[in-house]
């Protein structure tokens, strides 16, 4: 993983362990602790929570999200012997970048659309 993304996780595990009472770090997927904070968040303190408007966050996510990918992702980062190499032989490295950015590998369109 380059470095400037392992030291982003490390950046943010560290501010989500600020949050601990709200938020959780689980394989690169941040939650929330339970349902009654989010509804709280979202619902009571919205503009407390987010000032500028969810636009600019979901702005910042999308952003976040193609710099992540350009600067992680690379041509057959498995290093796969050929083109149509059984998915069955294929071994995931440990530790798995891919498995590392499905998040922004998936919803990097819906914040961008958002």
């Amino acid at each position: 993983m380059p470095d400037d993304v392992s030291g982003d996780y490390e950046a943010l595990s560290e501010i989500v362990g600020l949050c601990g009472s709200f938020l959780t770090l689980r394989e690169y997927t941040i939650s929330f602790v339970r349902q009654l904070v989010k509804d709280f968040l979202l619902k009571e303190a919205y503009y407390d929570t987010i000032p500028s408007g969810i636009g600019d966050i979901l702005h910042i996510i999308f952003s976040r999200s193609v710099y992540v990918m350009s600067m992680a992702l690379r041509r057959n980062i498995y290093s796969l012997p050929t083109l149509g190499y059984s998915i069955e032989l294929v071994e995931q490295p440990d530790p798995d970048l891919l498995a590392a950015l499905s998040y922004w590998c998936t919803f990097w369109v819906d914040h961008l659309c958002d």
